[in-house]
């Protein structure tokens, strides 16, 4: 039998020059990507290796890309550094390259005095002209203008391409004077008396009051992005339709204008809908958000359909305005999953078909309502962070972006070229997941974004930051390196695809600049030191999770080991809180649920790790011999307040004595997953409304906040 698979040097070759890994390190050790997995990985973003002529062919195109084109499309540079940038044309040809910047003045650039190189391609020769461009270029989106006059020609060409100049660094939040302690939840679990059975805006809001009182700069949440707003409703905040608009879910309806001025009989339908959402806060049960939703949707066309002023109207219009198709997209697949909730015909597969264009049309006016819950959604969170600010927040909200977004999501649905098909995001095998880890996410192509010059992800940034003052970014080594996996693979039959990390951490730094904001990066996992040290002098903090803090004997950390530039935390979202995490309440969980425990510690391997925590923090002087499980709850925030990290987190969760995770890996359908709202160690739920009084949360408060200020 003949093998038809293409010669291994020459894929490998080719993989290199796509930024796809053909080898990894892995425990100390070399592995080799099998050419499947590679061959695979390319096909995803549209390159077909499956024979050495298409190599061969391929090969030559990206050798002499970079020479056929007058400039690349896209060039981030960073500001304060002089740099060059360069023109390729025909020898003999005329040039003039200028900056066209964001407030449309004009910079004429000098050609650079070096020696401009040739290369024959396709039988011509074309040169390469440099230009220096300034130290002292503004921040912002800039446009290259190019002209060309070429040999023999009086006859002027022009070309645009984009320049994005960033900062070298942000402040952090010791720089801003904002450095302290927050408060982190899951904000669909803190509710209160007037929540309709989940957490809102307006938890939002009294969370941030109640921290701001204590002295605390921040509220870390949970993404509030949309999931699929269909018959059943998705549990988990991270498997998204959209990482740019948010979940109506999240709206706390009597904070609606609008409502206000309903008369009697309108607005007694809007309580009776919420009765009975409302009476669930008092019970410990999973968060039905299918039943929710139901109840919330209904209650918001009522609201919708009441109308509004002539400026609030105008103002719902200009907010419609300013996100233009996006927005408009994403409401009309919404109406579409609405309309055809058993899945979508084949007749809209994109949001430009001609069948889809009929749809449009009759559904103008669902879609109409679902780009006003937006607007809502914009208002409710904008008063938020102000709020959160004019009552003395450094910080105020911290919002989360995910990795990615699902297979089926609206993202993909109205951008299809700009993700690679086929494949899913991924963790690669490490300490924390031998086994590697299935997200069953698209990634962005690389190629595709750098064309679009990365406008998808300064609006996913811009869109996070708008009523924000920090952004903590999930994975951010995804902005280096991601670990993709064909579909169907297993997931450790994966490989490295890298990312133009200067221009991607280079857009995140400019945006975050622009906000006034600070961003943390999730960058625990495969994590590499230079990753690690480029992210600290970008001005970026990283994430210390206190339970993870080992050595290679065991040993955890002492207090004053750990860095300054992260914001700790006692464990990640994956964990159970403290008190359940002392009480291995997870680890039993998982062995009892969890179909997968290829990457589970065992039970007698967790009790090893929690023991040499409580060594640490009894060597050290934050519990006595004979404690309780409070006790060791309260040493460990003692501990971790006496750290010098510019932010501490504390868990509401932990703070309140929770005992369960709110996610257990591998446990699918077994268990209520992203579904359990806060309640005490024994099961009595804890409302907002009375975290002020409750003692459990001012004691632990208590021991941390004299350990933090004695230490910052």
């Amino acid at each position: 039998m003949t093998n038809t698979q293409p010669t291994r040097t020459l894929l490998n070759r080719l993989a290199e020059a796509q930024g796809v890994a053909t080898e990894f390190w892995q425990s100390g050790y070399v592995h080799e990507v099998s050419t499947d997995v590679i061959i695979r990985i390319l096909a995803s973003m549209g390159i077909d290796a499956s024979t050495d002529e298409k190599i061969y062919n391929l090969l030559d195109t990206h050798e002499n890309e970079q020479w056929q084109k007058v400039m690349s499309e896209c060039t981030v540079i960073r500001q304060g550094e002089e740099t060059y940038i360069s023109i390729f044309t025909y020898n003999l040809a005329k040039a003039q390259l200028e900056i066209v910047t964001e407030d449309e003045s004009i910079i004429t650039l000098t050609q650079a005095d070096v020696s401009a190189a040739t290369r024959v391609v396709d039988g011509e020769q074309r040169i390469r002209i440099p230009f220096i461009i300034p130290s002292d270029l503004p921040l912002g989106y800039h446009t290259l203008r190019a002209r060309v006059t070429l040999p023999g020609s009086v006859a002027v060409q022009t070309h645009h391409a984009a320049l994005i100049c960033v900062p070298a660094s942000i402040p952090t939040p010791k720089q801003k004077k904002t450095n302290g302690w927050g408060i982190t939840t899951q904000l669909y679990a803190a509710r209160s008396q007037n929540s309709w059975g989940i957490g809102d805006t307006s938890d939002l809001y009294e969370l941030a009051s109640l921290c701001s009182s204590l002295g605390g700069q921040f509220v870390c949440i949970n993404p509030l992005n949309s999931s699929r707003l269909q018959k059943h409703v998705s549990a988990s905040p991270y498997e998204l339709s959209s990482r740019r608009f948010y979940n109506p879910i999240y709206i706390r309806l009597e904070d609606i204008r609008e409502v206000s001025y309903m008369p009697s009989a309108q607005r007694s339908l809007i309580d009776w809908a919420g009765e009975q959402a409302k009476q669930s806060v008092h019970t410990n049960t999973p968060i039905d958000r299918t039943k929710i939703w139901e109840a919330k949707k209904g209650a918001l066309e009522a609201i919708y359909k009441a109308g509004r002023s002539q400026g609030r109207e105008r103002a719902f219009r200009f907010f419609v305005e300013q996100l233009g198709e996006e927005l408009e997209n994403f409401a009309f697949w919404c109406a579409l999953l609405e309309a055809y909730p058993q899945g979508l015909p084949d007749s809209v597969s994109d949001p430009y078909s001609i069948g889809a264009q009929s749809e449009r049309a009759r559904l103008h006016e669902r879609i109409d309502f679902f780009m006003w819950m937006q607007w809502i959604m914009d208002e409710q969170l904008e008063h938020v962070q102000r709020a959160a600010k004019d009552i003395g927040m450094g910080i105020g909200v911290i919002h989360t972006i995910t990795a990615g977004v699902s297979p089926d999501s609206v993202d993909v649905w109205s951008d299809k070229t700009l993700y690679a098909h086929g494949v899913s995001m991924g963790s690669a095998p490490d300490v924390f997941a031998p086994s590697g880890r299935v997200w069953n996410m698209v990634p962005w192509n690389p190629r595709a974004l750098r064309e679009r010059a990365y406008q998808p992800l300064r609006n996913i940034i811009r869109s996070a930051l708008k009523h924000a003052g920090g952004l903590r970014i999930d994975h951010i080594l995804g902005f280096f390196r991601q670990w993709w996996i064909p579909v169907g693979m297993d997931s450790r039959q994966g490989t490295y695809v890298y990312f133009d990390h200067e221009a991607t951490i280079g857009i995140l730094l400019l945006e975050a600049y622009r906000a006034d904001a600070i961003v943390i990066g999730e960058d625990i996992g495969d994590s590499q030191a230079w990753v690690i040290d480029y992210l600290r002098e970008r001005g970026i903090l990283g994430t210390s999770i206190v339970w993870y803090e080992q050595n290679d004997r065991g040993v955890f950390k002492k207090a004053d080991e750990y860095p300054e530039d992260v914001m700790v935390m006692l464990a990640t979202q994956h964990m159970a809180p403290a008190s359940g995490r002392l009480m291995l309440e997870d680890i039993a969980k998982r062995h009892e649920l969890s179909r997968d425990l290829s990457d589970a510690m065992t039970l007698e391997q967790a009790t090893a790790v929690r023991d040499a925590l409580l060594q640490r923090l009894y060597d050290d002087g934050f519990i006595q011999q004979s404690r309780t499980e409070r006790d060791c709850v309260e040493g460990l925030y003692s501990f971790l307040g006496s750290t010098a990290c510019q932010l501490k987190a504390v868990s509401l969760a932990d703070a309140i004595g929770e005992l369960r995770a709110q996610h257990i890996i591998g446990s699918e359908d077994r268990y209520p997953n992203w579904s359990l709202p806060l309640a005490d160690g024994r099961g009595n739920v804890v409302l907002n409304d009375d975290l002020a009084a409750n003692g459990k949360l001012m004691s632990l408060l208590s021991g941390f906040l004299k350990n933090s200020y004695d230490n910052n």
